[in-house]
């Protein structure tokens, strides 16, 4: 008998646990490799700050983009210079540094991080329109910021614009029109697993 690297590791019991699949409106599809799309794309450079979509990945039911933002090291504020989806009081005006960003979809229908949606919709009920969430935020260095965001479901045909603002990094709203044809042309790409 060949020793195998893992042979010598010490073997215990393992209890699996069914995990039901989560809606796709919730998250992406854990049962597939998705397709992924030449990135990044830069949507705004400053002097001090880039906000780009780093990542693209296309599912069959929907697209998990990866927003990054940088900040020059010698700038970065003491305090945590971003809110990704914080809000304001009901009735007032945004803080500035709230990160804007969304989507205008071809048909006109515009997704943001700012959505009421965003942890207040059941997960269990299917919702009448497209939905922009949070996956996972990544901070792991001072002046380094990347958002996962699941957009459910695929966008429809022709341009998806892309839209950020950020004023306390003197970012304007900005917009980059991506190709959604690109997307669905992906979807197709994707490798189901079972």
């Amino acid at each position: 008998m060949t020793v195998g690297f893992f042979n010598e590791l010490p073997r215990g019991e393992r209890t699996l646990r069914t995990q039901l699949p989560r809606p796709p409106w919730v998250s992406p599809p854990a049962d597939e490799l998705p397709a992924a799309l030449a990135a990044p794309v830069i949507l705004v450079r400053t002097a001090h700050t880039v906000v780009a979509l780093t990542q693209v990945l296309v599912y069959s039911v929907g697209v998990e983009f990866t927003l990054t933002g940088r900040i020059r090291m010698a700038e970065v504020p003491d305090r945590w210079p971003l809110s990704m989806f914080g809000g304001a009081a009901p009735g007032g005006p945004l803080p500035d540094d709230v990160l804007r960003f969304g989507f205008q979809l071809a048909d006109g229908f515009k997704l943001t991080n700012l959505d009421s949606q965003v942890g207040r919709h059941d997960p269990a009920t299917e919702p009448q329109h497209p939905v922009l969430r949070p996956v996972k935020a990544n901070t792991d260095s001072p002046g380094r910021y990347d958002f996962r965001q699941w957009m459910w479901p695929l966008p429809p045909p022709g341009k998806l614009t892309v839209v950020c603002e950020w004023p306390s990094r003197d970012i304007p709203e900005t917009r980059v029109k991506l190709d959604a044809d690109l997307i669905l042309d992906a979807a197709k790409q994707v490798v189901s697993l079972w």
